[in-house]
């Protein structure tokens, strides 16, 4: 009430995870921080909810219900940073008129409470990496993996080889072309999960063995054999952001598009790019199973911002009509909210 009547700005700030400085102060604003908000109130192991206050650390909350035999059913990679009260959902471009909060990035009010519905923890995981030389080809093992792996289907994940090029120097890569250093264009992380182990374990390696005897889907695939392997896939994934950002300066964007225009989107958004600044270097990672890509370029060596490549990153984005997906728009981004927001919210 204070800073309404004296007309202060607030900024609202969980983990300070965010890319695009939404919770940022630019002037003389107060941070309201939610970090002192991390108690965990109550959890029914009936209905599998719990509540607990905004400033929750992801991780911790992953720990408090895996001891209780549940799973929470978000995870990101700064989870062990990013705090429950600054999660959203897809598309966080501006207002959404049916549900207010959901992606003002705390302009119109702040979550001091949530309730999560968590399913009960999986005692069965695999999880198959997979090589691909087409993105027409991950389209197809998609609609495969639905087919065959059902409900099981807990992950979904996508890499291009450019990301993997990187990672590669400090993960073992467990497939490549012939077995050499030369990696494939395109690599899936899938995973299951369930409470059958020996059923779910048929599931996967019916599913990799018919996308490999399919023709033009998965060229190449391992399975994994125990949860240490499990858990060296996800490594890789996980890797891909710390590996870019030691790499040079990044310019990142979450984008929301049709899975139809998935990597025709970055192809062309590379070639334009590359036209002007063969300097940078492209990479793109991402969810497919929900048209999210993480749309990445960096100079390679230059820790620097370079105002030309801002510039010609948001051209080709307005162009392209991409929507920001994960992390907002922010302050970094707030100038796209007329051209790429629901009509009615901008």
């Amino acid at each position: 009430s204070y800073c309404n009547r004296e007309r202060i700005g607030v900024v609202p700030q969980a983990g300070n995870t965010g890319l695009v400085g939404g919770s940022v102060p630019i002037e003389d604003e107060i941070i309201v921080s939610v970090e002192s908000m991390n108690t965990i109130h109550d959890f029914d192991e009936t209905s599998g909810i719990l509540t607990c206050e905004a400033g929750c650390v992801l991780q911790d909350l992953h720990a408090y219900a895996e001891e209780r035999n549940h799973l929470i059913p978000i995870d990101l990679g700064a989870k062990g940073t990013c705090m429950i009260g600054g999660t959203n959902r897809k598309d966080n471009t501006g207002y959404d008129m049916k549900h207010l909060f959901i992606g003002a990035e705390g302009t119109l009010g702040i979550i001091t409470k949530i309730n999560l519905s968590c399913p009960r923890l999986p005692s069965s995981r695999n999880a198959a990496f997979l090589a691909l030389d087409s993105f027409d080809a991950v389209r197809r093992t998609l609609t495969m993996a639905k087919d065959e792996l059902g409900e099981c289907m807990a992950a979904f994940e996508f890499m291009d080889r450019a990301i993997l090029e990187l990672v590669g120097k400090q993960h073992r890569i467990p497939v490549s072309v012939d077995g050499g250093s030369e990696l494939y264009r395109f690599y899936l992380l899938v995973e299951t999960q369930g409470s059958n182990g020996g059923h779910d374990s048929e599931k996967m390696a019916t599913f990799l063995e018919r996308t490999m005897e399919s023709g033009n889907v998965v060229v190449d695939g391992v399975l994994s054999q125990d949860m240490k392997q499990v858990q060296e896939m996800w490594n890789i994934r996980e890797a891909c952001n710390p590996t870019l950002k030691d790499t040079g300066h990044n310019y990142k964007y979450d984008i929301s598009i049709p899975i139809s225009q998935y990597y025709e989107i970055a192809d062309e958004m590379k070639a334009r790019l590359a036209a002007s600044r063969p300097d940078i270097l492209c990479v793109n990672w991402g969810h497919v199973i929900d048209g999210n890509l993480h749309f990445n370029v960096t100079t390679p060596g230059v820790f620097e911002e370079d105002p030309e490549i801002l510039y010609l990153i948001r051209i080709c984005s307005a162009e392209e009509g991409i929507k920001s997906a994960e992390h907002g728009l922010g302050r970094c981004k707030n100038e796209y909210l007329g051209s790429l927001a629901k009509n009615e919210a901008a």
